[in-house]
């Protein structure tokens, strides 16, 4: 039995965020972590995923209909960023000395691991990252989008589309109130209507997932 403080779980389910890189996920893992679920961003492997309630970003957002047919009772928040802003962010990222380094550390096995993400997101591995133009990165986007869209069509109530950018749209009243409804978490202290509950989370997750 998976346990998560002020929570009812069921023993199988798994929570996934679909969304690409730089469309909060830091955010989200934050508030997943805070919640009280057992988290990891990013992950370099499939028992990461697998050890984990929680697992966003490429690695799981490019595999995700493999993984919901491995876990079928599961929920999925695919969060979303206005593109052009979102593009930029990214060329920012994907050019990074930081994250070049990061790559030449990668074992064998984990670069393997994360090219097959980057290729079913991007159709780059992760060095072919570096060179992704705006047009280029702007369609993967829209396909990404058209792919969400289309698997979840039959399975809506499973799936949470959210913009963590956008306060005027209270993101976090909308992950609570997800996570309720499927009968995962209750959190009755959170107060929905000001949307200011965990606000240095988000701030300090999207300080990380945007550019400054």
């Amino acid at each position: 039995m998976i346990f998560c403080p002020g929570a009812v779980m069921m023993s199988d389910i798994k929570i996934f965020g679909i969304g690409l890189s730089r469309t909060g996920t830091t955010s989200c893992h934050c508030l997943m972590s805070r919640f009280g679920f057992s988290a990891v961003h990013y992950p370099s492997s499939f028992r990461e995923i697998h050890d984990h309630v929680f697992s966003n970003d490429s690695p799981v957002s490019g595999r995700f209909e493999e993984l919901d047919r491995l876990y079928p009772h599961s929920l999925f928040i695919y969060s979303t960023r206005e593109v052009e802003k979102w593009a930029q962010s990214c060329l920012k990222l994907f050019s990074s000395e930081k994250r070049l380094r990061s790559i030449l550390s990668f074992s064998k096995d984990q670069k393997k691991w994360y090219d097959y993400g980057d290729m079913n997101l991007y159709g780059r591995d992760l060095a072919g990252m570096k060179d992704i133009g705006r047009d280029e990165l702007k369609t993967a986007y829209h396909r990404h989008e058209e792919r969400v869209s289309r698997y979840f069509e039959n399975k809506k109530a499973r799936l949470l589309t959210i913009d963590f950018t956008d306060r005027a749209s209270l993101p976090l009243s909308s992950l609570v109130r997800f996570l309720e409804k499927n009968g995962v978490m209750g959190m009755p202290h959170v107060n929905k209507g000001r949307d200011g509950y965990m606000s240095p989370y988000l701030k300090t997750g999207m300080a990380r997932d945007t550019i400054s």
